[in-house]
């Protein structure tokens, strides 16, 4: 779902759906495309809509989350699951506090990772 107003965003984020960041049109200007990818992942967009020749690699670039963000995302996942198992609701996880809603926001790079994967070996 491409959209451009921030409530439009929220309200899809909130209801589950991945939203999509409107098109860039000048194919030839691939550090200012660069820059409104990284607008939009900050936004909390999954992707950007681009030319698959002269785009997608930018994309792929600015929305695939790095290996130490997705180590990171599954160290917090398998901490907190055992700190619920305990009893406990927060938990320290080498000096960052983790609960429920950090767990969330971090398992977004670990599906996300797991969707590029799957969408790789696809082809």
């Amino acid at each position: 779902m491409a959209l451009r107003e921030k409530s439009d965003r929220d309200s899809a984020r909130a209801n589950g759906i991945d939203v999509v960041e409107w098109p860039f049109a000048n194919l030839a200007d691939h550090a200012r495309y660069e820059a409104e990818c990284r607008r939009a992942l900050a936004l909390g967009c999954v992707g950007k809509v681009g030319s698959p020749s002269r785009q997608a690699m930018i994309a792929m670039r600015c929305f695939s989350p790095v290996r130490e963000e997705v180590e990171r995302a599954q160290r917090m996942e398998v901490a907190y699951r055992a700190a619920v198992a305990a009893g406990d609701g927060a938990i320290s996880v080498r000096g960052e506090m983790v609960d429920a809603a950090s767990v969330r926001i971090a398992r977004r790079a670990i599906e996300f990772e797991e969707r590029i994967k799957a969408a790789t070996a696809e082809q």
